[in-house]
This record gives C-alpha cells, structure tokens and sequence, in this order.
C-alpha cells in the first residue's frame, strides 16, 4: 500500500510550485452549503450553541474527506500516459460519487456526535435528569447563570440575550420553566425564584402563579399564537 501512495506524494511534491486546486462542482456547493445550514439550524435547535463549533469543524473535514477521496480515486484510475495530474492542469473538479460518500461520512458523523453530546448532558449537567426533566444545553445553561435568590424577568432576559436569544423568546422559554418543567417560581409581579424539583407544592405554585402574576411572559406567548 505504500508503494503504491508512494506514487501519489510523488505527483504531488512535483508540484509544490503550481499546486492542483480542488473544487467542487456548482451543484456540489449548492447541497454543501445547504446540508450544514439546515444541520446548523436544527442542532443549534436541539443542543444550544455550544454545538454551532463541531459543526464547523465537520464542514471542514467534510471537504477534506471529498478532497482525499477525489484524489485517491485519480490514483487508482491514472493511466501510464496520462499520470495522476496533467502537466496544464490547474484544477481537479470533485467526482459525485465521492462527494456523495463525503457528505454520508459527515452525516454519520454528525448523528453519532449528536447522540453522544446529548447523553453526556443529560448524565453531567442537566441537574434534573433524576426527576425526568429534559432541559436542552442551552437550558441549562441560562438556568445555572439565575441568582439563587429572588430575581426580576429584567435580569433572566439580560443573561438570555448574552446567550443570543431574542426577548420573545425568552418570555417563551421562562414560561416553560415555570408551567411545564416547574424549576422556576414566581414570587410577585415581575419577580422569580429558583423552584425546588420534586416539590408539588412548588411546581403547583409555579404553574398557578405564572397565570396570574407572570404577565409580560404570558403576553409574549399568546402574541406569537395569535401570530
């Protein structure tokens, strides 16, 4: 196998001065482009933004395994006469079949990270996996950031918009800690505490007192319904 790869570091050390760029076809960017934007768009959905990183990182390996395959595939085709690269040749267009096992690898890849990262979270940072709350990373994330005490909807939305979610969106998610998961507590208009899990008296709490004093989150959330 070595011998045989030899030949491919040699055609290439040949051209170290006037190096072979390697492209992809326009249709070939075009589902590129498009796979891990909707994979960037539904991870950072499910797994919160710590997640937007490796996706970047597999589009980067996802042309680089197309570009190692493409070339691979000139080795094993090359002819005595034409060699691997041609002496004018400038550019090597990536080959469907190639780009199509790239894009599987990246998929593959991406499906199993996802499984891995959800897992962890849910064994080492989600504090209420025990009582069956499944809290995303993002979750997690803007809850450990609330003051232990008392707090006003002001403080939750600063810290939620330093984790790059919108107002609304924010009035949406402390609803859901307060009526659906019961880890957050109204106290008064406008004011929350962190609820105790497990606690009926408290989630019952929760869930009444966001109705009636949790105004501003219960307006955001009927104005996106009537939307």
């Amino acid at each position: 196998m070595g011998e045989s790869l030899l030949k491919l570091y040699h055609a290439l050390e040949e051209r170290k001065g006037r190096p072979v760029q390697f492209v992809m076809s326009s249709n070939q960017q075009e589902s590129f482009l498009t796979s891990f934007q909707e994979m960037l768009k539904d991870q950072y959905e499910m797994l919160g933004s710590e997640y937007k990183a490796f996706v970047y990182r597999l589009a980067l390996g996802g042309f680089r395994y197309a570009m190692v395959l493409s070339t691979l595939r000139r080795l094993a085709t090359m002819t005595d006469l034409g060699g691997i690269f041609q002496p004018e040749e400038s550019a090597m267009v990536c080959d469907d079949r190639d780009f199509a096992t790239a894009m599987t690898i990246v998929e593959t890849l991406a499906n199993h990270t996802a499984r891995v990262y959800t897992r962890l979270a849910k064994e080492t940072e989600n504090p209420f996996a025990e009582k069956g709350i499944k809290l995303t990373p993002e979750e997690i994330k803007i809850y450990r950031r609330l003051p232990d005490g008392e707090f006003k909807a002001s403080d939750y939305v600063a810290i939620a918009k330093e984790q790059n979610i919108s107002r609304a969106s924010a009035y949406r998610l402390i609803n859901l800690f307060c009526n659906a998961y019961g880890i957050i507590t109204p106290t008064r208009h406008g004011y929350y505490r962190k609820a105790a899990v497990g606690n009926n008296d408290a989630s019952k709490s929760g869930g009444t007192e966001a109705q009636s004093s949790g105004t501003e989150p219960q307006s955001g959330g009927t104005e996106n319904a009537s939307n």
